[in-house]
């Protein structure tokens, strides 16, 4: 009996042991940080650092720093950890990253498998020909707990706990939020329909985001607004249009793009917004802002142009005739006018007739110096000016003029360089007398 109880209580501890053994090797010694809203566009590398480990020795914080870790002027671990974030990522910007360790990225997440402790993560963008830069508020502190310490003969190894600090999601330095115009010359013509493009990314961290559209010298048209973010898409996969619930006109009818109810799970995801306007000024500009509370992100802006010319009429002996009238038309490849005369409305403060086709008349006359200049036409475009009245004592000159626009030509630089034309005319002879003193 005594054998039997013996051989027992050896059965007994062999399990207890066995049972440990198997405790010990399913134990949890890893765990996954993540970090969401990578941008994406352009290609993002994500590093990370080890900087604290655990120690349960240390009484005090139970953390002690990484081998070869030093971290700006904190003696200690629980100093650094009692430190205000600022404080904790001023002193990291300067570590020494020569060993990050890459984390592995499927779209716009990076994760990687560590062990308990603390990481410094720092994030880069390279972007794509002509894409914007982007560039990301580094380094961000990342955490896997520990629940257990088991000893060894080298000390003890820490079951990894995940916890709320061991995913963070990617902040921006700068939010790229970038223009561009339709028209790559930047040249355009008074009338005509011009498209624009935004480009944004959504920003992290944040209560509320919006875009802000200035628009001067054109006025939108609103129905063909289109307000796409990546990934939110329509049941057949195309992106879906959000301007319905998005887009709103302030008042003083600038555009205002609200993408609040989309920051959750859009982190870093690019906006698009397309959209056509009627120019209706010699200039347009735009400028798009984006307004995130406590950032002062930059926008940016596109200017439009367009170009002018100025005919000068003469008379006799080069004098400068006032009151010569025409109509101006667009002309064919051979310089011959087509179409029907051009309208303008005559300014009186810059003594110029602008481009008006809805409300404009056709004539165009000179002034007391001779000459007339008309703007708001368009680059690479010829222009005939027809003779329709002469100034009194002249004869109309049926010859035309024509001159064409060019980039020198437009309202793009701080002085104005119209294009130039001439036309003289013929003075009229004298009329023949009839009849007189002693005729019948």
């Amino acid at each position: 009996m005594k054998r039997m109880k013996k051989l027992f209580a050896i059965l007994m501890t062999m399990a207890m042991v066995m049972g440990l053994g198997i405790t010990g090797f399913a134990a949890n010694r890893t765990a996954t940080i993540t970090v969401n809203g990578l941008a994406s566009t352009g290609t993002n590398t994500v590093k990370y650092v080890k900087i604290l480990e655990p120690d349960v020795t240390v009484t005090d914080s139970g953390y002690k720093f990484a081998d070869g870790i030093e971290i700006g002027s904190y003696a200690t671990a629980k100093q650094f950890l009692d430190a205000g974030t600022e404080a904790q990522k001023n002193a990291l910007k300067g570590l020494n990253t020569e060993n990050a360790l890459e984390m592995d990225i499927t779209g716009t997440v990076a994760t990687a498998t560590v062990g308990a402790g603390y990481y410094a993560v720092y994030i880069t963008n390279t972007p794509n020909p002509g894409d914007p830069d982007i560039i990301y508020n580094n380094p961000m502190i990342v955490s896997v707990g520990y629940k257990n310490a088991t000893k060894t003969e080298d000390g003890y190894e820490y079951d990894a706990s995940v916890t709320d600090k061991s995913t963070v999601t990617a902040k921006y330095t700068t939010l790229p939020t970038t223009k561009s115009a339709e028209d790559e010359d930047k040249v355009v013509e008074i009338g005509s329909t011009q498209g624009y493009t935004i480009t944004s990314y959504i920003p992290s961290e944040t209560t509320s985001f919006t875009l802000t559209d200035v628009l001067t010298g054109a006025t939108y048209q609103e129905n063909t607004v289109v307000v796409n973010i990546e990934g939110i898409t329509d049941e057949d996969g195309t992106l879906k249009n959000l301007a319905d619930k998005t887009v709103s006109y302030n008042d003083d009818r600038n555009m205002v793009i609200t993408l609040t109810d989309y920051l959750k799970g859009n982190e870093g995801k690019k906006v698009t917004v397309t959209y056509d306007v009627a120019v209706t000024g010699i200039e347009v500009n735009n400028t798009i802002t984006p307004n995130v509370p406590g950032h002062d992100f930059k926008g940016d802006g596109e200017s439009l142009y367009t170009g002018a010319i100025t005919l000068t009429k003469t008379g006799d002996q080069n004098a400068l005739l006032s009151g010569a009238v025409f109509n101006v038309y667009k002309t064919d490849s051979d310089k011959n006018k087509t179409g029907k005369p051009l309208k303008f409305t005559y300014d009186p403060a810059t003594k110029m007739y602008k481009y008006d086709p809805v409300n404009g008349k056709i004539d165009v006359t000179t002034g007391d110096d001779g000459t007339l200049t008309v703007i708001g036409l368009n680059l690479d475009t010829s222009y005939y000016f027809e003779e329709v009245q002469a100034p009194e004592g002249y004869s109309i000159n049926t010859s035309g003029a024509v001159a064409t626009i060019t980039e020198a030509n437009t309202t793009k630089y701080e002085q104005l360089d119209p294009a130039d034309t001439s036309m003289t005319d013929t003075k009229l002879a004298a009329l023949p007398a009839t009849g007189g003193m002693g005729t019948s």
